[in-house]
C-alpha cells in the first residue's frame, strides 16, 4: 500500500481572497433582500406565491454556487495553472465547472419571478404577455444549453480537469456562446426594467409614489 500523501492545497493568494469576499458579499446582499421580500409577503399576505418560491430556490442555488466556487478557489482557482500541483489544478477546474450550473440557474429563476410580478400588477395586453413569456422561455432554454455545453464541450467531460483523455470543442465556441448569452441576459433585464418604469410613470399618481414603486420593483421587495 502506497504511503504517498496528497499535497496540501496552495495558500490563498490576495486575488483568491478578494474573489471569495466579492461573491460572498453579493450573495449575502441578495439573501438580505430575499429575506425582506419573504418576510413582507408573509406579513402582508400570509402566504407565499410561485414567484416567492422561485426567488427562494434561486438564492439556494446562489449559496451552492458560492460554496462550490469557494472550493475551486481553495484549490488554486485564482492562481496561474503553472504554479499549481496537478492534483490541485484538477480539483480547482472540476469544482469551478460544477459551480457554473447552480450559478447560471441562480440568475435565471429570478427573471421568471419578475415576469410573474409584472403580469400580475401591470396587467399587460394578451400579445405583450405572450411576448414576455416567449422571451423568458427562450432565455431559459439558452441558459440550460449553456450548462449542457459547459460539460459536453469535452468528451468525456473529465477531459476538462485532466481525469481522462479525449477531445474538446474549439474554445472559441464557448466564448462566443457565453458572450451572446450574457448580452441577451442584460437586454432581458433592461427590457423588464424599462417596461415597468414606462407603465408606472404613465399612471396618475405623485412622482414620489412612482419612484417608490419603481424602487420596490427594482429590489424585489414585493
Amino acid at each position: 500500500m502506497s504511503n504517498a500523501t496528497l499535497p496540501s492545497p496552495p495558500p490563498l493568494s490576495h486575488r483568491a481572497i478578494e474573489l471569495i469576499i466579492e461573491i460572498s458579499t453579493i450573495t449575502a446582499v441578495a439573501l438580505i433582500f430575499v429575506v425582506a421580500r419573504i418576510s413582507s409577503r408573509l406579513i402582508s399576505v400570509g402566504k407565499l406565491g410561485i414567484g416567492d418560491l422561485l426567488v427562494i430556490f434561486s438564492i439556494i442555488l446562489g449559496i451552492l454556487f458560492v460554496a462550490l466556487a469557494g472550493v475551486g478557489i481553495h484549490y488554486g482557482g485564482a492562481q496561474h495553472a503553472a504554479d499549481l500541483h496537478p492534483q490541485d489544478l484538477s480539483r480547482s477546474i472540476r469544482f469551478t465547472l460544477i459551480s457554473f450550473a447552480p450559478g447560471a440557474m441562480s440568475f435565471t429563476f429570478p427573471k421568471y419571478a419578475v415576469v410573474l410580478l409584472l403580469v400580475k400588477i401591470l396587467n399587460p395586453g394578451k400579445n405583450h404577455r405572450r411576448f414576455m413569456w416567449v422571451v423568458s422561455v427562450v432565455y431559459g432554454l439558452l441558459v440550460v444549453s449553456a450548462v449542457v455545453i459547459n460539460f459536453a464541450q469535452c468528451q468525456p467531460p473529465a477531459k476538462q480537469w485532466g481525469g481522462a483523455t479525449g477531445k474538446c470543442w474549439s474554445r472559441q465556441i464557448i466564448v462566443v456562446y457565453g458572450t451572446v448569452l450574457a448580452a441577451l441576459s442584460a437586454l432581458f433585464d433592461f427590457y423588464l426594467a424599462i417596461y415597468s418604469t414606462i407603465i408606472l410613470w404613465r399612471l396618475q399618481m405623485s412622482w414620489k409614489k412612482k419612484l417608490g414603486l419603481s424602487f420596490a420593483l427594482g429590489f424585489g421587495y414585493w
